[in-house]
């Protein structure tokens, strides 16, 4: 504040350029205060709420596990930035896990299509699940069968013509 006025007096300036000065440097503070808030890290009450609506509770509910008192805080929690974008970060992350399907799922959803499932599927559905399953838990090798790759490489020809 000390420099807005030391140029004020320097360039001589008439009262209404000193207000719209003055009035743009307390402007900045008030955005650079808000957005040092926003980086703020959460208080343990607010980490909680974020935690409780994450599991899937509504946000009066979340609020009251917390243990907010106020009726309706739960709003006033909302928005403020800070807690928006730590709820925002945590539903990226929770898509980001959720896009490739586990080992454990594929498993129980090839066995659930082999078996009929929920979903009458065809016939040749399910045998092509049950083959898939059966060649993961090696159903169609017989014992001392090993799997294994025969290359062959054909090299004849590329080295001196036979006489």
């Amino acid at each position: 504040f000390v420099e807005i006025v030391k140029k004020i007096n320097k360039n001589k300036m008439g009262l209404f350029e000193s207000e719209t000065m003055v009035g743009s440097f307390c402007g900045r503070q008030k955005q650079e205060r808000g957005r040092n808030m926003a980086d703020e890290t959460l208080t343990d009450r607010e980490e909680t709420f974020c935690r409780w609506c994450e599991s899937g509770m509504t946000a009066k509910q979340a609020a009251e596990a917390a243990g907010y008192t106020k009726k309706g805080y739960e709003k006033q929690l909302l928005q403020k930035e800070k807690i928006q974008k730590r709820l925002q970060h945590s539903m990226r992350q929770q898509t980001q896990e959720n896009k490739i399907a586990p080992r454990e799922e594929i498993l129980a959803f090839l066995t659930e299509t082999m078996r009929g499932g929920e979903e009458e599927a065809d016939i040749k559905t399910r045998m092509r699940a049950a083959e898939l399953l059966g060649r993961r838990n090696g159903v169609f090798t017989t014992e001392g069968e090993t799997q294994c790759r025969v290359i062959i490489v054909d090299d004849i020809g590329k080295g001196k013509a036979a006489t």
